[in-house]
């Protein structure tokens, strides 16, 4: 199910992945997030990943269910979504805690780092 990317890729190859990447939000995380991407994205993190780069001005809550990775995509995926279309260039992102603040922001740390 994985669409990760392969070492040996020519440029055009690279570049048609960069292409479709930027126009497929599932796509994207399948190829650049296999780690986190054990299934497809469900239509709801497509929707609202596509609603925050659709509006530089989004505001949205994600009332998903437990266990349906909203930290990940919220946290790390989306963030680099954004950044991918440059569309980012810095974030607040808060959690309950020190600690909490600390683990979600390490793990976007991490993806930015490698």
């Amino acid at each position: 199910n994985s669409a990760a990317v392969a070492f040996n890729d020519t440029e055009e190859t690279q570049k048609l992945r960069i292409k479709r990447a930027l126009t497929d939000y599932n796509f994207f995380v399948k190829t650049y997030f296999e780690l986190y991407a054990d299934a497809d994205c469900a239509d709801f993190h497509i929707d609202f990943a596509n609603a925050c780069l659709a509006d530089p001005n989004f505001f949205g809550v994600a009332e998903w269910a437990r266990e349906h990775a909203k930290s990940v995509h919220l946290t790390i995926i989306i963030p680099m979504w954004l950044i991918a279309h440059k569309q980012l260039t810095g974030m607040l992102l808060m959690g309950k805690n020190e600690d909490d603040a600390c683990n979600l922001l390490s793990d976007l740390q991490a993806q930015l780092q490698y």
